[in-house]
């Protein structure tokens, strides 16, 4: 560019046809597509509150599978199975990270939590099944004896620290790996 053009350039003034009508813009903007949504208007917000939702949920479905799974182990042998606990953490986290959670703190928090929580209700409804086969007492009964009082349950639970305490650091641990290390497949990632 010569440094007549770079004059010219500075002192530019359209013609009347380059205007678009009223406006005072040259008619090529016109022809632009809107600008992006501003920082006001970005729903990010609402999608980040629909993501933790849709995690929460699968998390919570994947939790109770974990839950039946352990319960079922639970009547199947006879008593706990610890070595399954982080069975239920795993299936807990991944179904977080499947829902599009991404890694972090919060997920993983949420994810430890979740996955104790169901360790407990799978403690809980086995143990009530096999009250309910040794005792002659029907199974509604006793399930509601264990969900009645649930510090009670826990408390019963944890009257054998070094078996509840290696089963809930297992399920804790379970779930937390889950969620570091779980990785949707390729085609997963753009829908969430």
């Amino acid at each position: 560019m010569s440094h007549v053009d770079g004059a010219r350039a500075a002192h530019f003034t359209p013609t009347p046809d380059e205007h678009v009508a009223g406006t005072g813009a040259p008619d090529w903007m016109s022809r632009l597509p809107p600008p992006p949504l501003g920082p006001r208007t970005d729903p990010t917000p609402i999608v980040r509150r629909a993501s933790w939702l849709r995690a929460l949920a699968s998390g919570l479905g994947f939790g109770v599978m974990g839950a039946v799974l352990y319960a079922s182990l639970y009547i199947l042998v006879g008593q706990e199975i610890q070595a399954a606990a982080p069975v239920v953490g795993i299936l807990v986290g991944s179904g977080l990270r499947l829902a599009g959670r991404p890694t972090g703190w919060a997920t993983g928090t949420v994810a430890v939590a979740m996955g104790v929580a169901f360790l407990l209700v799978g403690v809980a409804v086995g143990q009530s099944c096999l009250d309910s086969i040794a005792l002659p007492a029907p199974l509604g009964a006793t399930m509601a004896d264990a969900f009645a009082d649930p510090v009670q349950t826990v408390a019963h639970y944890l009257s054998t620290p070094l078996s509840s305490v290696l089963a809930i650091a297992l399920a804790a641990a379970g779930a937390l790996l889950a969620t570091l290390a779980f990785r949707p497949r390729r085609g997963d990632e753009g829908a969430s």
